[in-house]
This record gives structure tokens, C-alpha cells and sequence, in this order.
């Protein structure tokens, strides 16, 4: 699964929360961030999380999380290769 926004990164979060019938605790705990923070994001009162949080979420979901550059000229400069 390819998420390009944080508006889709919230709905997979949503959606896999519900899912699987988890709490906010329970997220949290796994994240590294308050129950709060979880509920917020989940109910949408706040729209610019943290990157770091909306990672530490995901993988506490259990998602494998890549980030990688869509211009190839950058993936070449990341890896050490030529420009």
C-alpha cells in the first residue's frame, strides 16, 4: 500500500484502529505517544501531527513504513550513486 497524504495515512489508521478493535492505550503505548494524541488524530481534531507520531502509529500497528523520493535524480544521491 503506497500513502502519499496525511489524510490517507489517518484513514488507514481509522480504519485499521476499528479493525481490529484496538485502543487508544493500547496505539499509544505501542507508539510512544499519549492516549490523547492517539484520540485526537483518530477524530480529527488535529491536522498537523508529527511525522514522527503518524510513523510511530503506523508501526504500532503494525505497518512496515519506507519513505522514499519520487525524482530518481535524489534516489541517486541518497544510495551514493552518480548525479
Amino acid at each position: 500500500m503506497i500513502i502519499k497524504s496525511f489524510v490517507e495515512a489517518r484513514r488507514v489508521i481509522q480504519d485499521t484502529i476499528s479493525y481490529k478493535g484496538l485502543s487508544f492505550a493500547e496505539i499509544a503505548s505501542g507508539a510512544g505517544v499519549s492516549s490523547s494524541t492517539v484520540r485526537n488524530l483518530f477524530n480529527e481534531k488535529t491536522n498537523s501531527p508529527h511525522f514522527r507520531t503518524v510513523i510511530g502509529i503506523l508501526v504500532s500497528l503494525g505497518y512496515e513504513v519506507r519513505v522514499s523520493s519520487r525524482k530518481k535524480s535524489l534516489q541517486r544521491q541518497l544510495v551514493g550513486g552518480k548525479k
